[in-house]
């Protein structure tokens, strides 16, 4: 009993904790379904960027994905709109915990790709979520 009241009192801080960081125009509407809002990180909409290093292109593109079907279909569809790529690796975390967790590093020396953006998403401590980094050969291997 003691051990739920402490848990309890924790999520409480934690929904207080994001209360209070919100704009005075969102208080009402978040007061209305404080109960809904989980001690953990989601994103609202994807988004994505691009970089150029030694002339090896790299998209990234990000999700908001709540189940492992999601997820997968948000690859593939990655897979299809880039078909010409070299690469497509990602990461996904699903669930309120994590409960799922999976990286590839598709084709890129053993984890060099998937692990390290499993490892950025892990510590940003976002759940619900699916990235994925395309990348086009530039012609010059990475790390030489």
């Amino acid at each position: 009993m003691c051990n739920d009241i402490i848990v309890a009192k924790e999520k409480q801080a934690t929904l207080q904790a994001a209360f209070v960081s919100l704009h005075e125009k969102d208080r009402n509407k978040f007061m209305g379904t404080i109960h809904e809002y989980a001690p953990y990180k989601i994103i609202e909409y994807g988004g994505e960027g691009e970089i150029v290093e030694k002339k090896s292109r790299f998209i990234a593109h990000v999700q908001a994905t709540h189940t492992e079907e999601e997820a997968v279909s948000f690859i593939e569809a990655e897979k299809k709109r880039y078909w010409d790529a070299r690469h497509h690796c990602y990461a996904y975390i699903i669930g309120e915990q994590g409960e799922t967790v999976r990286y590839s590093d598709d084709g890129e020396p053993s984890g060099t790709a998937g692990r390290p953006i499993l490892e950025v998403l892990t510590g940003s401590g976002i759940r619900g979520l699916t990235l994925v980094v395309t990348r086009y050969f530039g012609g010059t291997l990475l790390g030489t």
